[in-house]
């Protein structure tokens, strides 16, 4: 599929792809390493977790992109019902950590 995708958008916009620059091509560089380290980390970082509570640190990625993405990457900020949204699907999971833990320990 992304292949057919990639030759449909080269077929169409062929005229408006363009080679980055030197310049570019470091941001594009960094960004990358800078990408795939963050994955690699968050990955090996689950080894050291239980599926619960690393559904709760995946979760909480929520809360981050939401408080950070306005100020890094100039997202927009989440409207009230966002807000409560992000806090219902937190709230999920960690209730589903507290039944998981009680039940582990009868």
């Amino acid at each position: 599929m992304f292949g057919w995708g990639a030759l449909i958008i080269f077929l169409m916009f062929r005229d408006q792809i363009f080679w980055p620059d030197a310049t570019e091509f470091y941001y594009l560089l960094v960004c990358s390493l800078f990408g795939v380290g963050g994955q690699y980390l968050l990955t090996y970082g689950f080894r050291f977790v239980t599926a619960v509570e690393g559904s709760i640190v995946s979760t909480s990625r929520i809360l981050l992109a939401a408080l950070l993405g306005p100020l890094v990457a100039g997202d927009p900020r989440l409207s009230l019902s966002g807000w409560i949204g992000a806090a219902l699907i937190l709230a999920a999971d960690v209730v589903l950590a507290v039944r998981k833990a009680r039940a582990g320990r009868t």
